[in-house]
């Protein structure tokens, strides 16, 4: 209790002291001997003094510390690590490290520290630091680094460094015999030059993984001659190099022995690509190297002397070719001659090609190395059928993806054989909604099996399809996104007592199908996420709590269906809120009565309540049917009413007037307003015609139709200005088909007046207009478009002259 009260007192202090920077800002956490203090961000321009003297921890990220001064953490005996970075710092002053004998960790990244920075002492207490992080630092201004000072630092074990044009390591670094890692890092965006003397000084380091990322000037072909303890490299020259030069860069490695080559992304945007001839392998071919990485460097490729002057290709056991420009399947043929490759990667080449065939029953044989288990030769640009290709017997592939072809290759004819041994089949993508029966027979050790996204939904329901039939071993199947909407009974017949994850992720089912499931005794997972299932019935919930009875780890995931949550899914709700056999239970979802996507768990909590509610509803539906029978037949007979023109005019008695109210009642649409409002009513208003529209004469509160019916009886004529938005307006083409009624009920053929805005067809009226269309003979207005204004001039006049005298007839 009395070392809490000091560690306290202490941390107080300190933060009391740095008031300077910003008021509060340190915080230091305790966890058993460790002391983090941590001041980041504060804004310091020196090191707070009163830090709490066992501290084993200090970060003093991102301030103002531009100058490290002597004897800043002289107290500081146990510190283990130190982060300076993002500091601005441009000096560290002799003396300024003092007392730090256990640090162990010093970052010093982002700053501005150049080689003049470095006092020749400034590091000599560093005894025990291991690790170091000089990066994004002013190192390249005289393209120097300070050896003087890391001379001193014979303990490091990794070190982050920037790299620029002229860089190198020279003597002052001979004493870091401990350096197992290297990290560069590039300061200014420029190729950098890597000379046969560039790594000298680090000839006495220990450093097995070495990576070189940047982009390349120049690289001397015994640059890596110094690292004798390397067994990885990893070679990206940011594709200022292509893979023929860099191969070349291997003379320094010659007759070593390494885990691993990573040759990737050299290659120039604008040359084509490279066949890889004999002369490219002759380093290389001197080396024993276990896995080579070849990918994105655009080979197009390998010549097969080159693969046979490699004496030591009996080391390789992994090959990664992916994401190249092999021209031809070819490139198969040669792994024979790697009798200890297991793994291949041959995915994502730009323009794979087989060679053309006549018939679909022609086969091809290929010979794999009987080491080889592995084969991933996904996303490649093949297409058409899958064609009859032989294995020899001698192979013992387990694992092979021919997966997502980019051209959707058929699998409706060809098969693979002799696939004997493989456990593990990939081939998501392929067009199978005819499939090969016999598409799988040849694979009777098949355990997991991806076809996601093969359109075998149609093929799926059929009785009579037997493309699972003798694969009795088969554990894992993922038929995702297949458009699956049914099952047929027999689809899994013999994968009864095998058959223990099945994925239909992704489809059309609407129910579980657990008649046909149930049948698999060994199934523990069961996937029909983001289907269309809305419940699931008495009968599935039985038999799926029976099964894991059998089978206690059974799971299921209904994740992403439209479950319901309902009164008439009572059962389904009040099992999923005691069965532990759903995946993701506390994630599901469903639709409430009011619309609404609530969480299943979070609805379980009030469905006691629920199901009184549902309990009470019974006979109050019974009740809101008779009421609702009853309105509805109101309702119908309203809506008769409202709708039917026959009923309406035979109910209604015209008015009769011996002078009408109005001359004119003008009936348009909103679109023609502008015209109405603009032309029409002015011109009517200067011939001193009465006339009634829909927005001033219409009685307020009385319905549409009947106020239609009224401005009619009131008017001598009726005016429809008809256009082509004209009949897509419900109230329009009923005032027409009433009018129309109306003028032929009682011989008034001449009470309709139409002016056409458009050229329409006799065809779009309705048919009491087109049987009287000679009778009404409609007034077009003229084309505002036409180009002979004289011309619209008279048109005008001979329209308006029309119009006045259909009007006063």
């Amino acid at each position: 209790m009395a070392n809490n009260i000091v560690v306290y007192i202490i941390c107080s202090l300190a933060m009391f002291h740095i008031t300077a920077g910003m008021n509060g800002c340190c915080n230091v956490v305790t966890i058993g001997t460790v002391v983090h203090v941590k001041c980041s961000g504060c804004r310091l321009q020196t090191v707070p003094e009163n830090l709490p003297i066992k501290a084993t921890e200090l970060n003093l990220q991102n301030n103002n510390l531009t100058i490290l001064r002597q004897d800043s953490l002289r107290y500081l005996h146990q510190l283990n690590k130190l982060i300076l970075s993002s500091n601005g710092l441009s000096m560290i002053s002799s003396g300024a490290v003092d007392g730090l004998q256990n640090l162990k960790y010093l970052d010093l990244s982002n700053n501005l520290l150049e080689n003049s920075s470095f006092d020749v002492f400034a590091f000599q207490p560093l005894i025990r630091l291991t690790h170091l992080d000089l990066r994004q630092n002013r190192l390249h201004l005289k393209e120097t680094y300070p050896e003087h000072a890391i001379a001193y630092l014979s303990q490091v074990e990794t070190l982050k460094i920037d790299v620029f044009e002229g860089f190198r390591f020279g003597i002052g670094f001979l004493n870091l015999t401990k350096l197992k890692q290297i990290n560069f890092a590039v300061v200014l965006q420029e190729r950098i030059s890597v000379l046969n003397s560039t790594f000298l000084g680090l000839e006495r380091t220990v450093i097995s993984h070495l990576v070189l990322h940047f982009s390349m000037k120049k690289f001397e072909i015994n640059a890596l001659a110094p690292f004798h303890n390397l067994v990885s490299l990893k070679f990206h020259s940011g594709r200022t190099m292509n893979i023929r030069d860099v191969q070349k860069t291997l003379y320094g490695l010659q007759k070593r022995k390494m885990e691993y080559l990573e040759l990737t992304d050299n290659y120039f945007r604008s040359v084509s690509s490279i066949f890889l001839m004999k002369s490219d392998f002759v380093y290389l071919r001197t080396i024993c190297v276990r896995k080579i990485d070849l990918s994105m460097n655009n080979i197009e490729g390998i010549e097969m002397d080159a693969i046979l002057s490699w004496p030591n290709r009996k080391c390789l056991e992994i090959l990664d070719i992916s994401s190249n420009n092999f021209l031809s399947i070819h490139i198969f043929y040669l792994l024979v001659l790697f009798p200890s490759l297991t793994h291949l990667y041959a995915s994502d080449q730009s323009s794979i090609k087989f060679r053309k065939r006549s018939s679909a029953s022609m086969e091809q044989t290929l010979f794999l190395p009987h080491s080889l288990i592995y084969l991933n030769f996904s996303r490649n640009p093949i297409g058409g059928s899958l064609v009859n290709l032989t294995l020899h017997e001698s192979n013992n592939l387990k694992v092979l993806d021919v997966s997502y072809p980019l051209r959707h290759l058929s699998c409706s004819y060809g098969r693979l054989k002799g696939l004997v041994n493989l456990t593990e089949f990939y081939m998501s993508g392929f067009e199978c909604s005819h499939p090969n029966p016999e598409m799988f027979s040849d694979m009777p050790n098949l355990l997991t099996l991806e076809a996601k996204q093969c359109n075998l939904g149609h093929v799926l329901a059929k009785d009579n399809n037997l493309l699972f039939k003798g694969r009795y071993k088969l554990t894992f199947l993922d038929l995702s996104a297949n458009n699956i909407y049914l099952l047929s009974p027999i689809i899994f017949a013999d994968q009864q007592y095998s058959l223990k994850t099945l994925i239909f992720a992704s489809n059309q089912l609407i129910s579980l199908h657990t008649h046909i499931l149930m049948e698999l005794h060994a199934l523990e997972t069961l996937d029909v996420s983001h289907n269309r299932i809305l419940t699931l019935t008495k009968s599935d919930i039985a038999l799926l709590d029976t099964h894991q009875t059998k089978s206690p780890a059974f799971k299921v995931n209904l994740f992403g269906n439209p479950l319901v949550c309902s009164c008439e899914v009572l059962d389904f709700l009040d099992w999923v809120g005691t069965t532990n056999m759903l995946y993701n239970r506390d994630n599901l979802l469903c639709s409430t009565p009011d619309g609404s996507q609530i969480k299943v768990m979070t609805f379980l909590q009030t469905f006691g309540q629920f199901k009184e509610r549902c309990a009470s509803q019974f006979w109050l539906i019974i009740s809101m049917i008779m009421i609702i029978v009853f309105v509805f037949t109101a309702f119908l007979s309203r809506v008769v009413w409202k709708h039917s023109v026959k009923l309406r005019v035979w109910c209604r008695q015209p008015l009769e007037y011996e002078v009408f109210p109005f001359d004119v009642f003008i009936i348009y649409c909103n679109e023609d307003a502008r015209w109405v409002t603009r032309t029409l009513v002015p011109w009517l208003e200067q011939e001193d015609v009465e006339y009634c529209i829909d927005d001033k004469s219409f009685e307020l509160g009385l319905h549409i139709w009947d106020n239609i019916m009224n401005a009619i009886d009131n008017s001598r004529k009726s005016i429809f200005v008809v256009s082509c938005k004209y009949f897509k307006r419900e109230w329009q083409t009923f005032a027409m088909q009433l009018a129309s009624a109306y003028s032929f009920r009682d011989g008034r053929e001449n009470m309709n007046v139409i002016i056409l805005m458009n050229d329409m067809r006799r065809s779009e009226f309705p048919k009491l207009i087109r049987k009287n269309w000679d009778k009404i003979r409609p007034i077009i207005w003229p084309d505002e478009n036409c180009s002979d204004k004289n011309k619209l001039i008279k048109a005008k006049k001979a329209f308006w002259r029309t119009l006045l005298g259909r009007i006063k007839n």
